[in-house]
């Protein structure tokens, strides 16, 4: 290997790890506004109807196993070379497979920035518990229980859900303008409709509001 000293080890690396990602994210926005992901979301849904709509669901399963392969093999390298060493039992470790799938529950499925934003949260949650509490696992409980929270309190992630409330609540606001908006002329109408009768009449019609 490369033999880089001092505070200009880790740069190339940093580097690497980010055309990585945004090569993983060029795929995945592509994946998520092609045909071929509608069709990889209609196998998820159904992949008996998928078929059924001429969804070649073994080509596309397949595909999308060695879209992700491809993926993790360019980390997995990467990673091989940073540490200097390959141990793989740690690629099967329980413990990083919770993590992965937490990172992606709390950011949100299904979007491009729902990982990366779970990563940011609980990256820095576990390094910050792992120095707190040491190597004993504690970290694991609270990893447990943050799991829970996120299924109950935000079962689609942190992403869709505020999408959802900033649509509802633009939805609300839309509405309250036009509510006041058509008031307002009401307001304004019955008041043209008043003075705009004969003075008899006006006078009748004033009585009666009165």
């Amino acid at each position: 290997p490369i033999n880089w000293t001092g505070d200009f080890f880790n740069i190339p690396f940093y580097y690497v790890a980010l055309a990585i990602l945004l090569i993983a994210l060029a795929i995945a926005w592509w994946v998520r506004n092609s045909k071929y992901g509608l069709g990889l979301l209609a196998i998820r849904d159904d992949e008996d109807r998928a078929l059924g709509l001429g969804v070649r669901t073994g080509p596309s399963k397949l595909s999308s196993f060695i879209i992700s392969a491809f993926i993790v093999g360019m980390i997995g390298a990467v990673w091989a070379y940073y540490i200097e060493s390959i141990y793989p039992p740690s690629g099967f470790d329980a413990n990083f497979d919770v993590a992965v799938i937490l990172m992606a529950y709390l950011g949100g499925l299904g979007t491009l920035g729902g990982p990366i934003l779970g990563a940011l949260i609980l990256e820095p949650a576990q390094q910050y518990f792992t120095l707190q509490y040491g190597e004993n696992g504690y970290y694991l409980i609270i990893y447990g229980a943050l799991f829970l929270v996120i299924m109950l309190l935000l079962p689609r992630g942190i992403i869709p859900t505020v999408n959802e409330r900033w649509i509802k609540y633009q939805h609300a606001r839309h509405i309250q303008r036009s509510q006041g908006e058509s008031t307002g002329d009401n307001e304004s109408g019955s008041e043209v409709s008043v003075t705009a009768l004969p003075a008899q009449d006006r006078a009748v019609t004033t009585e009666k509001q009165a």
